[in-house]
């Protein structure tokens, strides 16, 4: 079984927030990883979990300082900023309509949404330019994880890379993101960590830095 399936049928279980073993960060993460896959391949089942992951995420937007590096975008606001679960939700309701058993898992997970907590995660909106590369600062606790996530609207291919911040010294990498772009770090002590991403693409896009 492909493991985007497998994570489409767990998602549709009715688990808390507190059951949730990958953290806000990756739910959040996974469910729209999920989604883009159920939109390439027309999997109704793949975006109604994607959207009910997505859904059980609180975000708190916050600002957050960070510096880009590479060549100058020729305008803003060209990229489709990323979809929220109530728009994701709505799609997969649209795609499934005529599919009884999948129009009925789209209310079970409506129904879920409605009365269960929500976990929570804090999340910063930017826009990178194709071939730019944007820079994050994060303070980090010693001895707490760390979850740093990256959501865009599907299939742009934002690569995440964290690094610890090490002052004038080359930075020691602590994580290169593969299949999702996902991080999760622990430092033995607090200090920062820099968090890198690129935009290998041709367009530019929106996207949410995501963390717990």
């Amino acid at each position: 079984m492909r493991p985007f399936l497998t994570a489409a049928l767990l998602a549709t279980l009715p688990l808390t927030a507190s059951a949730d073993p990958m953290g806000a960060v990756g739910q959040l993460v996974l469910g729209h990883a999920l989604f883009a896959e159920g939109e390439a391949s027309r999997d109704g089942l793949a975006l109604i979990a994607g959207a009910r992951l997505a859904g059980g995420v609180k975000i708190g937007i916050v600002a957050r300082e960070m510096q880009t590096e590479g060549p100058a975008a020729e305008a803003a606001a060209a990229a489709a900023a990323p979809r929220n679960a109530v728009q994701m939700m709505a799609t997969a309701r649209a795609a499934v309509e005529a599919d009884e058993t999948l129009s009925f898992l789209v209310i079970s997970a409506e129904s879920l949404l409605s009365v269960l907590p929500a976990a929570e995660a804090s999340a910063s909106a930017a826009q990178i330019g194709p071939g730019q590369s944007q820079i994050w600062r994060l303070p980090a606790d010693g001895g707490a994880a760390l979850d740093i996530g990256v959501v865009d609207d599907g299939g742009s291919g934002l690569q995440l890379q964290v690094a610890a911040a090490q002052g004038d010294d080359a930075p020691q990498d602590l994580c290169r993101a593969t299949a999702l772009p996902l991080c999760r770090i622990l430092l033995p002590e607090s200090g920062f960590v820099d968090v890198t991403v690129r935009n290998p693409g041709a367009e530019p896009e929106n996207y949410l830095l995501v963390t717990n």
